[in-house]
């Protein structure tokens, strides 16, 4: 049976973002988010099918295999699919997580929507692109150093400086095979579901229904307070949390120092939560409201 590609790959699942749609629409409208790129700029309306997607983000091209366009795809849409309903009990505070199949699976979903974005992939692809520069680096000084390296190269590196080769190097934007990226982008997410399952969880809930959490197109933030803000914390670390907005009216912190609850949020813990959502997004954050003061600036 001959089936369609699926060529609008989504890196954060819709079934995910629908949840921050604005619900003050009328019914014949499609559902939307209001997008903010900066705060400097109005926000815009779109679509969640509109919103985090490529062509192809998940196919891979590699020398011994035929390309395949579907395999990740499909994988994730498994792991969409196990905590849809949990989403939607979430999102209408029916849900728990006493039971561990639900607990481990909603972990899953967490884990691997860190690590599957277009952040991610960037960070995937610089942190391969440093191992293939400093085995290239190795190989040199195993030949003699970079003077008999050159020497054997002939004319094209003769005249220059090892300093200046270096410095031309390092310029050099290598592309790792996408096959190597998803790979460890695999092996990350596996890898870190135990972390998450083993905290704490508290989810923090709105005093008021207006106050309301956003999303970004980097959803789930790591948070150590040891590590500069630029810097990718330690996931086995104990002094890391996970952060992640569920939903407007639910966020989840998972820490080894918060108790295992549902809490108020105040205002302003809300808005420190979508600052730090902002600071950590891509390039997008999204909202239910286009109330730009209400989502970032405290009473």
């Amino acid at each position: 049976i001959n089936r369609k590609m699926k060529k609008n790959h989504h890196y954060i699942p819709q079934v995910y973002l629908k949840y921050f749609a604005d619900k003050n629409k009328k019914d014949r409208e499609d559902k939307f988010l209001w997008v903010f790129e900066d705060p400097t700029t109005a926000p815009y309306r779109k679509s969640p099918k509109n919103l985090c997607a490529e062509k192809y983000f998940y196919s891979f091209n590699d020398d011994e295999l035929e390309p395949d366009h579907d395999l990740i795809e499909n994988y994730f849409n498994g792991i969409e699919t196990s905590v849809s309903k949990m989403l939607n009990e979430l999102f209408h505070r029916k849900s728990g997580f006493n039971d561990k199949k639900r607990r481990l699976l909603f972990a899953r979903f967490i884990c691997f929507l860190h690590f599957r974005t277009a952040q991610a992939r960037e960070y995937f692809r610089i942190h391969l692109q440093n191992i293939m520069k400093s085995k290239f680096v190795d190989d040199i000084n195993k030949s003699g150093g970079y003077k008999e390296w050159a020497k054997k190269k002939g004319d094209r590196f003769s005249d220059m400086s090892e300093a200046n080769f270096l410095e031309s190097f390092n310029k050099i934007k290598i592309v790792p095979k996408k096959v190597l990226a998803m790979e460890n982008m695999l092996q990350a997410s596996l890898m870190t579901i135990p972390c998450l399952v083993e905290r704490n969880w508290t989810f923090y809930k709105p005093q008021k229904a207006e106050d309301v959490f956003v999303t970004s197109d980097n959803p789930v933030i790591l948070l150590n307070k040891n590590f500069k803000p630029d810097m990718m914390p330690g996931i086995a670390l104990r002094e890391t949390d996970f952060v992640f907005p569920i939903n407007p009216h639910l966020c989840l912190v998972a820490s080894f120092f918060t108790d295992e609850r549902y809490a108020n949020a105040s205002r302003d813990f809300v808005v420190d939560i979508n600052r730090l959502i902002a600071n950590k997004s891509y390039k997008y954050v999204f909202g239910s409201t286009n109330d730009f003061r209400r989502l970032f600036e405290p009473h």
